[in-house]
């Protein structure tokens, strides 16, 4: 540790030699007309109180940075009060001259000291750098009157003296005890410490030590080179900092370049097939949607979690730094302010590119099946072996089953709601009930066949859409020509021609046994043995005969180059007498209960010669219902009226028995949403005033305004609207004021201008979520139509305030009033207050002095003498009374005026009364007071309102001697 008195420091001594300088000092006489530099303790005071010195000051203070030249010899034939004032005036070979005779006065009188203050010091930073630059063992900083004196020492020699103003002196003392961990607010005991500082890139151990005096602490520092802490601290700095800064630089770069170009592109798409670039590198083109909102997901939160980082780092770091380090603190506080700045733009960057993606309209393919619908009826194939893959040689003929439910659930999931699904193939066009999602295509001819869907719904702007998806390309190669042959003891014969294949190898031909009830083992050993024999070889095979059993015949095609033992192709042979019966299942919900459904059989019929159907036998959920055939409405017969207990999918199966005995069964699903009313109906208003002819269709959701006058603003009121069933919320109000599908404005309580003639439509959106499950939302569309119409007289009478409190200044504008065929010549204006009189359409401002409801009456004057008017409410309210005190300072010395305000007071105060607490009291608004003791004062203020209140408030002063 170091300890100055090691190096021979008398401190006691110090001190009383400074006392008897002083005391010199004191003797010395006064010099009149003196050129003195030093600054008085009032200039001091300026110096503390941020007070710039004069210019004079500034410029004597730069002519020099040492007050005394180290080593200057003394001449010996001084006197001894001339070699005093040698050591204490300076080298100034004017202020003493040689004497002439042994008295103990100066030959010169005229003897003034001049301190000289070194303007370069200024922190602890500058003293230590002047020390290791000279390479000084040590520094004194001592206080004396009126300077503060700063002593270099080498070899126990006083080398170097510089000056420096108290106020520097303070900040130096604080920052040294500082940094050497001693107690800032002790001092009058001796500390010693040590701590650490960087002086010119290098590192230094700092050794302080504070002693107590009458004029303040005496200060002593020594710094000591630290050099391998100084290599091995910034070799880790540079090796870490490195590889941290490259790494998360590189991340973070990566990140906003994907980020950017994803925003790119997304703000540049219009739907879905905007995004066909993603299926370029791979993706899905069904999953494409889906996949861009997860990428989306991926890479921003990425960015705000990095960004996160930095912010809480800088945050710590700038709450951490001490405020003696003022440059770092500010520059920290500024990076996380930078770095809170990006977090928020990247979330809001990231919630509209979430919102972007969720309004593309178009298809999200979802997926779609096929199967070769021959194994898909048959007992002895599975789903999965059901299967068929498009993209192969298919050999024909073939029945493809088509299953669009996932295709069709994803749309829905999208936002897109379907009312109609036509499938369009080469040869025809077949349109289905959106409940049925399957469909059975046979092709039986070569070549390439597209299949597409044509969808029409409503998608998320609730426009009528068309969407078009080619959902298949379906590759027939060769075909088997079959012919059945029907014979007299019920059975048929199937000929199979396979000329079209024989080009491809041989062929032969394989009855495969029934595997029902069969293990796999024993099915696979069945498999083999059948396969081990062919049953024909050659292009032509005569199938043996067929009754109710299902037949399974295999294909196999051999040619040089195959040596598979799999079949190329199955043909499953059955007779299924319930083809015969055809119809398809139909619904329609009902309009006052969203429960209850109409169901029939659409299109019922047998084929030709099968007889005719006797019987519908309907099963919903654990309910039988019969209904008898009538057989000249069969389509009316099978109608049935059904309510559903709850809302959901619900399965419907109708059996068809004809008068032969078969039955052919048809199934059904009914999927219900769930249907909200409304409670309360949409509050409408025409420039402020009730509509009389306003005309609402509650089952229909529909409002009619018959014949409102133009030019006119509709006030559209939802704030009151709420649904039958409690447990849903209104969330959010959407308008369409054109019913184009784009969102015109959001939120409960609009306003629209109609300035044109003829027919409006309005359509609003009402989104209802349940307040116990968040995801469960209802959404309900009203429609207004709106019949405009240009009256006689159309007065349009404006108010404009800047709030409901008197006393106030308001406008009014009745500009856009018009009379037809007319020319309006006068304004009349009734203000509700007494006061009438003509102006133009506008008037630009009318005081309310006194709260009250005021009817406002305009009366317009025409040419030819006519009269319209119109009147509105206008109500005033008293404006709020507080009471509130404001000073120009908290503390003040003696004899400091104060400034007491009243400003931030509101109300119609008629009266001020202040009591400054000493005494003396004020009625002006905003006085000034000055305290001629010191103490603590309580200030009161009390206002007169115009309605008799009286209220108050207070505040404290301090008042101390400067």
């Amino acid at each position: 540790m170091f300890d100055p008195s090691k190096l021979d420091l008398d401190l006691e001594n110090l001190d009383s030699n400074n006392e008897k300088k002083k005391a010199e000092m004191v003797q010395k006489p006064e010099i009149k007309g003196s050129n003195e530099t030093t600054l008085k303790n009032s200039d001091i005071l300026k110096v503390e109180q941020g007070e710039k010195i004069g210019t004079n000051e500034v410029k004597e203070l730069k002519k020099s940075k040492n007050i005394t030249p180290p080593e200057k010899k003394i001449p010996s034939d001084l006197s001894d009060e001339q070699v005093v004032a040698k050591k204490e005036y300076g080298p100034d070979e004017a202020a003493y001259e040689k004497k002439d005779d042994k008295s103990s006065k100066p030959v010169n009188q005229d003897i003034s000291p001049k301190l000289i203050f070194d303007v370069n010091i200024s922190s602890v930073t500058d003293i230590l750098t002047i020390l290791v630059e000279k390479e000084y063992d040590f520094v004194v900083i001592e206080p004396t009157d009126d300077h503060v004196k700063i002593s270099y020492r080498k070899d126990k020699i006083e080398k170097e003296v510089k000056l420096i103003k108290y106020p520097i002196y303070s900040q130096i003392l604080i920052k040294s005890k500082t940094l050497t961990k001693l107690k800032v607010d002790e001092s009058s005991i001796t500390q010693e410490g040590s701590g650490e500082i960087r002086l010119k890139n290098k590192n230094y151990k700092l050794l302080s030590k504070t002693s107590p005096s009458n004029l303040g602490e005496k200060l002593f520092l020594k710094v000591v080179e630290d050099t391998n802490k100084l290599i091995k601290k910034v070799t880790k700095k540079t090796s870490l900092n490195q590889i941290l800064g490259f790494f998360t630089a590189g991340i973070f770069s990566l990140l906003l370049i994907g980020g950017a170009f994803l925003a790119f592109i997304l703000f540049n798409s219009n739907n879905v097939a905007d995004l066909t670039f993603f299926n370029n590198l791979g993706v899905d083109v069904g999953s494409i949607k889906d996949f861009t909102a997860k990428l989306v997901d991926g890479i921003f939160f990425s960015i705000i979690f990095i960004e996160t980082i930095f912010l809480f780092i800088f945050t710590f770091k700038a709450l951490l730094t001490k405020k003696d380090f003022k440059q770092k603190k500010i520059a920290r506080t500024v990076l996380s302010i930078f770095f809170l700045f990006l977090v928020l733009i990247s979330s809001f960057i990231w919630l509209t590119l979430s919102t972007k993606i969720t309004s593309l309209t178009g298809l999200n393919y979802g997926k779609i099946e096929t199967y070769d619908n021959s194994k898909f009826l048959s007992n002895i194939f599975d789903e999965n072996g059901s299967k068929i893959n498009l993209n192969s040689r298919i050999i024909g003929p073939v029945t493809i089953r088509f299953d669009i439910e996932p295709f069709i659930d994803k749309l829905i999931a999208d936002g897109f709601t379907p009312q109609s699904i036509t499938w369009v193939f080469e040869d025809e066009e077949i349109e289905k009930p959106i409940e049925d999602f399957k469909l059975m295509k046979e092709f039986n001819k070569k070549g390439l066949f597209n299949v597409k869907l044509l969808i029409t719904g409503l998608n998320l702007k609730q426009e009528i859409e068309t969407l078009e998806k080619e959902i298949a390309k379906v590759n027939i190669a060769n075909i088997v020509e079959i012919k059945e042959k029907k014979i007299d003891n019920g059975g048929s014969i199937f000929d199979f021609d396979a000329s079209d294949l024989k080009n491809l190898g041989k062929i032969k031909w394989y009855y495969i046994p029934d595997l029902n009830g069969k293990s796999d083992s024993e099915q696979t050993e069945l498999v083999n043995n059948a396969l081990a024999k062919e049953v024909l070889t050659g292009d032509l095979f005569t199938s043996k005969i067929i009754f109710d059993q299902e037949v399974i015949l295999g294909m196999r095609i051999i040619d040089t180059n195959d040596e598979s033992d799999g079949l190329d192709k199955i043909f499953i042979i059955s007779k299924d007498e319930s083809d015969n019966i055809n119809g398809e299942i139909s619904y329609t919900r009902g309009i006052e209960n969203d429960l209850e459904y109409e169901i029939k059989v659409k299109n019922p019929e047998t084929a030709f010669g099968n007889g005719f159907i006797e019987e519908f036998k309907w099963k919903i959920g654990d309910k039988d219902i019969t209904k008898e055939v009538d057989l000249t409405d069969l389509e009316g017969s099978s109608t049935i009226k059904y309510e559903f207990k709850e809302y959901g999918k619900h399965k419907i199966i109708v059996s068809l028995t004809d008068s032969r005995g078969q039955v052919k069964e048809l199934s059904t699903i009914i999927d219900i949403p769930k249907k909200l009313k409304l409670r309360q109906e949409l509050l409408i208003n025409n420039a402020g005033e009730k509509i009389e002819n306003l005309n609402y269709e509650k089952q229909l959701n529909e409002y009619y305004i018959n014949e409102i006058g133009i030019p006119t603003q509709l006030g559209l009121d939802a704030r009151l609207i709420k649904a039958d069933n409690l447990l849903y919320t209104l969330k959010k109000v959407e308008w369409d004021y054109n019913s184009d599908g784009d969102i015109d404005a959001t939120g409960k309580l609009v306003q629209y201008d109609i300035n044109s003639e003829g027919n409006h439509t309005f359509t609003v959106h009402y989104t209802f979520v349940h307040r116990k499950v968040a995801d469960d939302i209802i959404k309900i569309t009203e429609k207004i139509y709106i019949e405009s119409v240009t009256k006689d007289a159309q007065l349009n009478l404006n108010i404009k305030k800047t709030g409901n409190y008197v006393p106030i200044i308001v406008q009014f504008d009745a500009s856009t009033s018009q009379v037809k065929n007319e020319n309006i010549v006068k304004f009349i204006w009734d203000y509700g207050d007494g006061v009438v009189e003509e102006r133009d359409s506008i008037v630009k401002g009318h005081k309310y002095t006194t709260p009250g409801d005021y009817e406002v009456k305009l009366t317009v004057v025409t040419e030819s003498g006519e009269k319209h008017s119109i009147s509105k409410k206008l109500i005033l309210i008293p404006k709020p009374q507080v009471v509130q005190i404001s000073s120009s300072m908290k503390k003040a010395p003696i004899g400091q005026g104060i400034d007491f305000l009243s400003d931030k007071s509101e109300g119609q105060i008629t009266g001020y009364f202040w009591d400054f607490g000493d005494g003396s009291t004020s009625i002006e608004a905003n006085p000034t007071h000055y305290y001629t003791k010191a103490g603590s004062y309580k200030i009161k203020l009390k206002l007169d309102f115009a309605n008799n209140n009286v209220l108050e408030d207070t505040t404290t002063i301090d008042i101390f001697e400067e």
